[in-house]
C-alpha cells in the first residue's frame, strides 16, 4: 500500500491535479484513466475490427457458363451447386508427376489452414475447395476418390470433378479461359497434358473473381485482400476475402 500511495503522490503531483500536498489516489486521478484509454483504445479497435472497411468485391473477370460434370462420388455437379459458397478452384490430373502434386499439396495446405481456423474463425461451407481434372477419360470418379485419399482431402470441404471430355474442355477453355491440351503419351502409361497452374476464386454465382499462382496461393490471396483496402491478412485473409464477396452479394457470413 505504501508503494501504491507513493506512486499516486508522484503521478498526481506530476500532472498538478488536486492539492499538491495531498494528490488524489492513482485510481481516482482522471489523468491516469486518460492515459489508459489512450493506450488501450487502438488495441481494442484493432482486435474488434471496428475500423475495417469492406470495399466492393473485385470485378467478375469471367462468368462461367452452365455446365454439368460428375464429382468423386459419381454425383452430378452443375453451376447451380456453386451457390452458397466461394470455391477456390484448381486444375490437375491424377497421373501427372510434375506440377500437379505441387498444386494439390498447396490446396491441401489451404484446407489445413481453413480447418485450423474453423473453431474460432467460423469457417463453414462458405469456403469450398474444388479441383477439375483435365484428363477426364482416365480420371473416373473412382480415380478421383483415390486422389482424395492420396492427398488426405476432406469430404465436406472438397469436390473433385470429371465428366465427358468435351464438357470439361468447354468449361476450362470457354468458361475459365484457361488452356487444356489434348494430351500426349510421353511413355507407356504416362501422359502429358498442358493445363494452367493458376488457381481461380469463383463466387456463388459462377463469377471468377481472381486468378492466383501457386507459389504460394495463400500469400497471394493475402496480398489481394490488402490491395482491396481491407486489413484482413494473415490466417484471416481467405475468410476476409470471401466475406468481401458475400457482402457484395448481399449475404452475411
Amino acid at each position: 500500500m505504501g508503494a501504491y500511495r507513493k506512486a499516486s503522490d508522484v503521478f498526481g503531483s506530476f500532472f498538478q491535479f488536486g492539492d499538491a500536498a495531498t494528490p488524489p489516489l492513482l485510481h481516482r486521478n482522471p489523468w491516469f484513466w486518460g492515459w489508459v484509454l489512450a493506450f488501450a483504445f487502438p488495441t481494442f479497435v484493432q482486435v474488434t475490427g471496428m475500423t475495417r472497411q469492406v470495399p466492393d468485391a473485385p470485378e467478375v473477370m469471367v462468368e462461367l457458363p452452365d455446365f454439368s460434370l460428375v464429382d468423386q462420388n459419381g454425383e452430378v455437379f452443375t453451376k447451380a451447386d456453386l451457390e452458397g459458397s466461394v470455391h477456390i478452384t484448381a486444375f490437375f490430373f491424377a497421373s501427372c508427376t510434375t506440377v500437379c502434386p505441387r498444386i494439390m499439396a498447396m490446396m491441401k495446405g489451404l484446407q489445413d489452414k481453413l480447418e485450423e481456423q474453423a473453431p474460432y474463425a467460423g469457417y463453414g461451407d462458405e469456403i469450398q475447395l474444388l479441383a477439375i481434372t483435365v484428363d477426364p477419360k482416365r480420371d473416373t470418379p473412382e480415380v478421383l476418390r483415390a486422389e482424395m485419399e492420396r492427398y488426405g482431402l476432406l469430404e465436406d470441404r472438397w469436390t473433385l470433378l470429371t465428366g465427358e471430355r468435351e464438357a470439361v474442355h468447354d468449361l476450362v477453355t470457354g468458361g475459365f479461359k484457361l488452356i487444356m491440351g489434348d494430351g500426349a503419351e510421353v511413355e507407356p502409361g504416362v501422359f502429358d497434358i498442358a493445363h494452367s497452374n493458376r488457381v481461380a476464386i469463383v463466387d456463388g454465382h459462377g463469377g471468377v473473381r481472381g486468378f492466383y499462382g501457386i507459389e504460394p496461393v495463400g500469400n497471394e490471396i493475402s496480398l489481394a485482400g490488402n490491395r482491396m483496402g481491407t486489413d484482413f491478412d494473415g490466417p484471416d485473409a481467405i475468410r476476409g476475402w470471401a466475406n468481401v464477396i458475400w457482402k457484395h452479394q448481399g449475404k452475411e457470413k
